[in-house]
């Protein structure tokens, strides 16, 4: 009996030796990997005034404090992901001073329209309310979508972003129809001379074999044109007429609680 409870006692020591151990293993595990995120953080590229604390706990990191910009949010994040997957971002967003949902409009569709890569077959829209942007729309590259989100994150003044912008397909045959239907639609005497506009104001977006039509024409009968002139290019379906007529768009940017397309 006393063997037993000798062996009993003995058990449960080196139980509580284990835990004890293993406690202590993963409480040094988590300031370890503290200290790098913490590392990371200090290295990164952030706007100021930026004050990004860390918390870790069973390898879990739990991000607080506030950035001025959303760019700044998802680098903490960034940072943070880099030595763990599991990650808590609770860092907000305080813009250094406050920025009406006008201005920001006009600073929005300024950095889309401005990217050097954005051209015929993209088309973003916006829409801004108490400085929440919500981007959509369609690009016909991968980058497109990434380097758009990134300039309107850093843009000051937005408070968060959701990025709805989709990629369209790149299979031969989609980008068959893209080149002639911009050869169908830019290659006739009505739209030619729209050819050299930097800021294309006909947009020719190509998903599955499905045409879609965005931007803005002078008239309804360069509306049905163009409708038209796509057509007559081999595609799954009809073609998805979204131009708008001049007439109808307004001439300054409003206050952007509706959706833009640029």
């Amino acid at each position: 009996m006393m063997g037993r409870n000798i062996a009993k006692g003995l058990a449960l020591a080196l139980s509580s030796a284990v835990l004890l151990f293993a406690t202590v293993a993963a409480a040094s595990e988590d300031t370890s990997l503290k200290n790098r995120i913490e590392a990371r953080l200090s290295a990164a590229d952030f706007h100021q005034p930026a004050s990004v604390q860390v918390e870790v706990q069973n390898g879990k990191a739990v991000l607080n404090g506030s950035v001025p910009t959303v760019r700044d949010l998802w680098t903490a994040e960034r940072a943070a992901r880099k030595e763990t997957k599991q990650v808590e971002n609770g860092v907000t967003v305080h813009p250094a001073k406050a920025v009406s949902d006008a201005v920001l409009g006009k600073a929005i569709e300024k950095a889309i329209i401005g990217y050097p890569y954005y051209n015929v077959f993209d088309a973003v829209g916006f829409n801004v309310e108490n400085g929440k942007v919500a981007l959509s729309g369609s690009v016909y590259q991968p980058y497109h979508k990434r380097d758009i989100d990134d300039l309107v994150s850093r843009i000051a003044g937005v408070r968060a972003l959701e990025s709805n912008i989709e990629v369209q397909p790149l299979s031969p045959f989609d980008q068959r129809l893209r080149m002639q239907a911009y050869r169908a639609i830019y290659g006739s005497p009505v739209f030619s001379r729209l050819a050299i506009d930097p800021n294309a104001p006909i947009r020719i977006l190509v998903a599955n074999g499905h045409v879609t039509l965005a931007g803005v024409v002078s008239s309804s009968s360069d509306r049905q044109l163009l409708t038209i002139l796509a057509s007559q290019v081999p595609g799954f379906g009809p073609v998805r007429n979204e131009v708008q007529i001049e007439s109808t768009v307004p001439k300054t940017s409003p206050a952007r609680t509706a959706d833009v397309v640029v």
